[in-house]
């Protein structure tokens, strides 16, 4: 497969596609950023860090409620049993549509986490309804692509990003006040990729679409940040995050500048999320080589 990179500035030149074929074809034209979303549906979502979110001791029921949305609707469609096939496949996905529908007519979202997990929950179901292979679960999908970009700016309200020239703070306080950040800054992240997901799929949508005239500004024509550390992501406690935070690297990601991260970071920085914004960004070969000359693997 050749390189996917869309040079800054350039417009969207692929097709349109049959509707009849968007999944399989989705496939082919963007293997290395499809696979990595629809499989992390697998992992509890670990992209943008919702088991982190939804375990917490102190979440709002409500919040909870969005969690057994997505997990419950979701384990049918990817571990059923017995193995989903042309007979069930109708039935698992009516569940899922139902799901999708209480969701919606839920109340607005009124506090952070909940704005979050809402959407995060549009957003597993969105993948599962566009590129399951289902043309009426796509055409549902199509319809509510708005909803979706709503709900990811709904959460921007409760978004800090980082001044990549401000102090790093944190490198000079005791582990105590660091633990203390370590609930903060996993709903930040959390948010920070959720927002930035968000949009990302959205904008892959509307390429695979075939929408004409799409402009390529290198940042999906947002001002982010986000973290590109497995080590803080990764960190299954206080204590581990403030090691990590004490004595690794962590690299802020300002509007997709992936420069001094491409230069600098080891491949053990990159999760999920990293890789998918790497290769959407730089294209599959470019990221592959890099890996492999830093003695890693996409």
């Amino acid at each position: 497969m050749q390189d996917q990179t869309v040079p800054i500035g350039a417009t969207s030149s692929i097709p349109p596609i049959d509707p009849f074929e968007f999944g399989g074809v989705a496939a082919d034209i963007v293997p290395p950023s499809v696979d990595p979303l629809h499989g992390s549906l697998d992992d509890g979502f670990d992209v943008t860090g919702f088991n982190d979110i939804v375990t917490a001791e102190d979440m709002p029921a409500v919040s909870r409620d969005y969690s057994n949305e997505q997990y419950y609707g979701l384990i049918p469609h990817f571990n059923p049993t017995p193995a989903k096939n042309a007979i069930n496949a109708p039935v698992i996905m009516a569940s899922i549509e139902s799901r999708i529908a209480d969701l919606l007519d839920a109340p607005k979202s009124s506090t952070p986490l909940e704005a979050l997990a809402r959407a995060q929950a549009l957003i597993l179901y969105q993948i599962i309804r566009l590129f399951d292979g289902n043309i009426q679960a796509r055409m549902a999908g199509e319809s509510i692509m708005s909803v979706l970009e709503t709900a990811a700016l709904d959460i921007l309200q409760y978004i800090h990003f980082p001044d990549p020239l401000g102090p790093d703070f944190t490198q000079t306080e005791s582990m105590d006040i660091i633990m203390d950040f370590w609930s903060t800054w996993v709903f930040q992240e959390s948010a920070r990729r959720t927002f930035l997901i968000s949009f990302f799929f959205i904008q892959l949508y509307r390429v695979l679409r075939g929408e004409q005239n799409l402009q390529c500004d290198g940042r999906l024509g947002l001002c982010h940040a986000w973290y590109l550390s497995s080590y803080l992501w990764n960190a299954p406690s206080a204590f581990d995050f403030a090691i990590a935070w004490k004595e690794k690297r962590h690299f802020l990601v300002t509007d997709t500048n992936l420069g001094e991260v491409f230069l600098e970071a080891e491949p053990e920085y990159y999760e999920t999320f990293g890789k998918i914004l790497l290769v959407g960004f730089v294209g599959i070969d470019r990221a592959k080589a890099w890996f492999y000359s830093k003695g890693g693997s996409l």
